[in-house]
């Protein structure tokens, strides 16, 4: 499996680490649709989804707690100023999904509009042609367009 974003996160070292000594760790964070996911941990015992807000309650090895909520203010950071979650979907979404997706990482809701105006000037993305059906009305799918970077913006997504 491939991820389609996938960036060093940080290194973590130190005696404190691991009972057994010290250790080192270049620590990297991938963003996957959960989808795409699936069907590589059917066949593993351990693995679970937890929410977001559940993170804290979980009990991980070592100083694992830290490094998850350290890739967690990164990606909420980066969420922020880019079109980053787009790689935490399928390869076809629409707009709602995108939205959701973003406002579950900021742990808050996004003005639709300031959504719109974000995705329109990205650059990042095609409709597809299609549409599908999400309740009263259809709505387009789109993609993400190839070889077409992430692009950044000056302005963050705020709280409102």
């Amino acid at each position: 499996m491939v991820p389609p974003y996938l960036a060093q996160l940080a290194s973590f070292s130190g005696p404190e680490r691991d009972p057994r000594g010290w250790s080192l760790t270049t620590v990297y964070f991938a963003l996957i649709a959960h989808a795409d996911c699936q069907p590589h941990i059917i066949d593993v015992s351990d693995v679970a989804w937890v929410p977001l807000d559940n993170l804290q309650t979980q009990q991980l090895a070592f100083d694992h707690q830290t490094i998850v909520e350290a890739a967690l203010q990164r990606l909420r950071q980066k969420t922020a100023y880019s079109m980053l979650p787009v790689y935490c979907l399928p390869a076809e979404f629409t707009l709602s999904q995108l939205q959701e997706v973003i406002e579950i990482i900021l742990s808050h809701t996004v003005q639709r509009k300031s959504l719109m105006r974000r995705f329109d000037a990205s650059e990042m993305f095609e409709e597809t042609g299609e549409r599908v059906a999400t309740g009263a009305r259809k709505a387009r799918l789109y993609r993400r367009k190839a070889g077409v970077d992430m692009r950044n913006f000056s302005r963050n997504l705020m709280v409102e």
